[in-house]
Parts: structure tokens; sequence; C-alpha cells
């Protein structure tokens, strides 16, 4: 009897030990599903914050670097163009160096795309873009386009500079043919049939429009005769301006221009949402989409009104400047945001940060 009492006090005892355990077992079981829950939020909000860094971060050099180019005409950047293309396509425009838009609440924005001859397309519809027929869609899209948010175009001319033969082919009067120091392969990622350009020697320059390139003995050759063009272009006549032609050391360069702007992706974060990206058009080519996840673009433009051209006199928005060749500095501020739900204050949970910079343009023209 006494043993049964025994064993059964016992068992007792295992049975409150086996509770005990398994009480402390949950507990740290608990507390370890509680430090990896933590841990994985902790790392989701890292790779947040990382994310908005190296989208801010890459999106504002890739601005920066076209605004620090704007108006460059290799030696001759510092100069008031001599000659310019009387209905030269928005692609090519090279004289301004720069032209903004301000966005605004309801889909508009000043100065209107219009006014501008902004290369656009709506659907299928596409409005003052200077491509071949077959090359559809190539404008900016405005259904993608970011309600309230800048738009930036820049131009400038190379960077690639091209050697013309002058040995070979002297350039005296304007209707002589230009001979590069370069193969048809060489220029074919620059240079285009129809494609405005920029020839100068640091004394005279042109923009002309290449009407043909041909092969000569391994050299590219441009035509460019006067009165032919597609679109709204047409050479000048002289096509070398005052005709006094050009001496050794003449190059030409193509005409760059990037136009920078706020658009819906084709992708959706996990809410289902488009995500909002960088796009940016080069040239006569369609838009590509260069940063995801930047979701705001604003600019302001430090205009030089006292002549000097060394200091902004105010910053305004782009429906303020009345002469985008007074414009000496760009202040960008763009925000960046985590695309997905990383564990923020914010009430959906994405993380967002805000970048600034101030660029001085260094090719800016001083007023005369």
């Amino acid at each position: 009897m006494k043993q049964l009492r025994r064993s059964v006090r016992q068992r007792g005892l295992s049975l409150v030990e086996l509770m005990i355990s398994l009480a402390i077992s949950s507990m740290v079981t608990l507390g370890l599903i509680q430090m990896f829950t933590a841990n994985q939020d902790t790392s989701q909000l890292l790779r947040g914050q990382a994310t908005l860094g190296e989208s801010g971060r890459f999106a504002m050099e890739m601005i920066g670097r076209s605004v620090r180019r704007a108006n460059y005409r290799g030696c001759n950047s510092k100069r008031a163009l001599e000659d310019t293309i009387d209905t030269v396509p928005y692609e090519f425009s090279l004289d301004n160096g720069l032209q903004g838009y301000e966005g605004s609440a309801g889909g508009t924005w000043t100065p209107d795309f219009s006014t501008t001859l902004m290369p656009r397309t709506s659907g299928a519809t596409d409005t003052n873009v200077y491509a071949p027929a077959s090359e559809t869609g190539t404008g900016v899209d405005l259904a993608k386009l970011q309600d309230g948010t800048d738009v930036i175009t820049i131009w400038f001319a190379g960077p690639t500079e091209y050697a013309v033969d002058t040995a070979a082919q002297a350039l005296t009067s304007g209707s002589e043919a230009i001979l590069l120091e370069a193969s048809t392969t060489d220029i074919a990622s620059d240079l285009a049939q129809f494609h405005v350009s920029f020839i100068s020697d640091c004394a005279t320059e042109n923009m002309i429009v290449i009407t043909a390139i041909t092969n000569v003995s391994g050299q590219a050759q441009l035509a460019h005769l006067a009165g032919s063009g597609v679109g709204l272009t047409q050479n000048l006549t002289p096509i070398m301006g005052t005709g006094s032609g050009y001496q050794d050391g003449v190059v030409l360069l193509p005409i760059t221009s990037h136009t920078f702007y706020i658009g819906e992706s084709d992708n959706v974060n996990e809410f289902g949402d488009p995500i909002l990206s960088l796009y940016r058009k080069d040239g006569i080519s369609a838009p590509i989409e260069l940063v995801e996840g930047v979701e705001d673009l604003e600019i302001l433009y430090g205009v030089d009104t006292g002549g000097e051209a060394l200091v902004p006199s105010t910053y305004v928005d782009a429906s303020l400047v009345s002469d985008w060749r007074d414009v000496i500095a760009v202040r960008i501020e763009l925000v960046t945001n985590s695309i997905d739900d990383v564990g923020s204050s914010a009430a959906d949970g994405i993380l967002r940060r805000t970048f600034t910079q101030t660029i001085r343009l260094r090719n800016r023209l001083k007023k005369e």
C-alpha cells in the first residue's frame, strides 16, 4: 500500500515537471518566433532603406549628368549660336539648352506641351514625333505621365566628336558633302539620315540636316542638301551660313536630347498598384524606364536677371521662366519609395525619402 501511494506521488511529480517543461519550452519557442519576426521586419525595413538610397542616388546622377551637359557645343559652348534651322524638330532644338514644364494637379503642365512642340504619344496617336513612320509610339506617353510632377528636357551636342577630313574634302562654299574621318559603322549609333547635327571649327558653327550617308573608301560621307528633310525640317540656304568655309580642325557632333519625367511602370507592387518610375526619352527614340520607385520630381530654375550669369537672382518654377537662356542653375528634388510595404510608419507601410541637389549649368551663356 505504501508503495502504491509512493508511485502515485512520483507520477504526480512527473506530470507537474512535464507541464512546467512544456510551459518553459512554449515561452522559449514564442520568444524565438518573436525574435525571428522582429529580425525579419528589421531586415525588410533595412532592405527598403537600401532601395531608397540606391534609387535616389542613381536617379539623381542620371538627371544631374544630363543637366551639367546642357548647352554643351564643344569649344563653342560659351558663344551664342551663329546659325540655326528655322523649323528644327524639338528633339534637336539645341538653342535653349533646356526646357522645363511645371506639373499641376488635373494633368496640366505649364508651359503647355503643344506650345513647345513636345513629342507625345496618346494611345495610337503620335503628336510632333520626329521619326520614320514605321517607328510609332516614340513620344512621351501621356497615359503614363504622372499628374503634378515636373518634366524637363536637356539638349547638348555630343558627347562624341567626329573629325571632318578637310584635307580630302574642303568646306568652302557650303555645297560640299561632309567627309568624316570615321566609317559608317563608327557613326551608326549617333548619326542617321534626317538627323540634325552640329558642325564647328571653334570660329564658325552651324546646325545641319543629314540627308544621306554614303561610304566613300571606308569613310562616312554626309550629304546636307538644302530643301531636303522630313517633317518640319529643311536645311539653311546656304547651308554654311555666310559661306566663309571652315578651317582645319572642324568636327561634327550629334545633337542629343534627354527628356526626364515620372510615369507609371508596367509592373505593380504587392498591393496591385502601378509602380511609379523615372523615365528618359533620348532623341527620337521611345522613352525607357530608368528607375522604379521614383514617385515625384520637382524642379526649380535659377534665373539670372542681372546679366552676369554668375549667381541666380531667384529660383522659380518652369511656369515663371520667360527666357530659358537666362537659366544658370537647376534645383532638383525627387522622392523615392520602397515600392512595397516594409513596415514604415506611413499608413501604407511604404518608406519614402526626398533627395535634393542644386546644379550649376557650366555651359550656360552669359547675356550680352
